[in-house]
């Protein structure tokens, strides 16, 4: 499984505010399957990438792509800065 990935989505997630039960809702699909993707012990379909560039505003590359470690952090930023010790 993928670990990255995983860690990824959680950063998104806590980043905009949301709990894993919402994330899943979105996703239709289970939270524990859900937390099961976060830790990197579920496979995760191209639909469940798809979906969850959706939820998150950003696209499937962005999501999938090392590369965008910086892009993901600026959401991060944006949305929650107290997450990388930044006060507003």
């Amino acid at each position: 499984m993928n670990e990255g990935l995983g860690k990824k989505l959680k950063q998104l997630r806590t980043g905009q505010g949301m709990t894993q039960d919402m994330v899943a809702k979105l996703l239709h699909t289970t939270r524990q399957r859900y937390a099961r993707m976060e830790n990197g012990q579920a496979d995760i379909s191209f639909q469940d990438i798809r979906m969850l560039a959706d939820i998150f505003g950003i696209s499937t590359s962005d999501l999938t792509s090392e590369e965008k470690k910086e892009r993901i952090r600026g959401v991060i930023l944006h949305q929650k800065p107290e997450l990388l010790g930044i006060d507003r």
